[in-house]
């Protein structure tokens, strides 16, 4: 299938992040003075989204966006030039998190308060997908289409690029990910949604992801970053920062990997590019959707 330009689509939940910071973080039982730093337009996949498109790539975001801060998101997603005719509405409640940031690491509490629509993609949204370089999600965004593992193994089938970002609480068979990681092409975990992946389903699973030729990410942090592939193995150590806020790290990672990709790069010269950036996004508060203006 002939592709008229060079995009990816990114599928899940944008919603609102409430930043909070701490002098220090409070044990059980104590109350401690902290400042509210306000409120920025997020979420993972979008992110990364944003992180992408700032590289100059064209950039869809695929979601239903609820009544609440609808048109602070709009125009969040019109100012990171992100191409908006996948996106749906309907009358649910935003989501929101609450991100508490104590002396450059944060802890992040998700205020799930109404259930997720189901993403029932037109042909029109799938014909653009079919289209796409890449596909970037997490698996529990994608269980929301309907009828989503046949739409992902025809994707597949068409030459578009799966990519995950798994943290550790979506490692639920519930969300089927056992099949969604069995038909992706690249998957990113932090090192503690590694360790439960390997607690969780064996390293025999991996292994076995892996010769079936899914590549696997896992962010370090200030530590840098692990590649494994089938036919190669690749450690990048971190870099030295001073670190403000680690907020994004992860989906700037993704974001400049994707887009090193596309514009032609190797695995290796991917990964070294997406550690660097990602780990100059930790000197800035909060994410910087536009860092991808960096990449050269």
């Amino acid at each position: 299938m002939m592709k008229d330009s060079k995009y990816i689509v990114s599928i899940g939940t944008v919603c609102i992040d409430d930043y909070v910071k701490s002098p220090h973080w409070p044990k059980l039982g104590d109350k401690t003075l902290a400042e509210f730093k306000g409120y920025e337009v997020g979420g993972m996949p979008y992110n990364a989204a944003c992180v992408v498109s700032s590289t100059g790539i064209k950039t869809y975001m695929l979601d239903v966006i609820g009544i609440e801060f609808r048109d602070i998101i709009i125009e969040d997603i019109d100012e990171n030039n992100i191409d908006k005719s996948l996106i749906t509405y309907d009358d649910h409640k935003t989501m929101r998190t609450i991100i508490v940031n104590s002396q450059g690491e944060r802890v992040i509490f998700v205020l799930d308060e109404d259930k997720k629509p189901e993403i029932n993609l037109t042909s029109e949204q799938v014909d653009i997908l079919s289209k796409a370089d890449y596909l970037y999600s997490n698996i529990p965004e994608v269980n929301r289409i309907i009828n989503g593992k046949n739409i992902i193994k025809d994707l597949r089938k068409k030459g578009v690029k799966i990519f995950y970002d798994v943290e550790k609480t979506m490692l639920k068979d519930e969300y089927n990910i056992e099949f969604f990681m069995k038909n992706a092409d690249y998957i990113s975990f932090n090192v503690e949604g590694y360790k439960e992946l390997v607690k969780t389903k064996s390293q025999e699973f991996i292994d076995k992801l892996i010769d079936n030729n899914t590549r696997i990410i896992i962010t370090k942090g200030k530590n840098g970053c692990k590649f494994l592939s089938k036919d190669t193995i690749i450690e990048l150590e971190g870099i030295e920062r001073k670190t403000l806020d680690t907020t994004g790290a992860g989906d700037t990672f993704n974001g400049i990997f994707i887009s090193s990709l596309i514009k032609g790069a190797k695995d290796k010269e991917a990964l070294t590019k997406a550690n660097e950036i990602a780990s100059l996004s930790t000197e800035y508060y909060g994410v910087n959707k536009k860092i991808g203006k960096l990449l050269k």
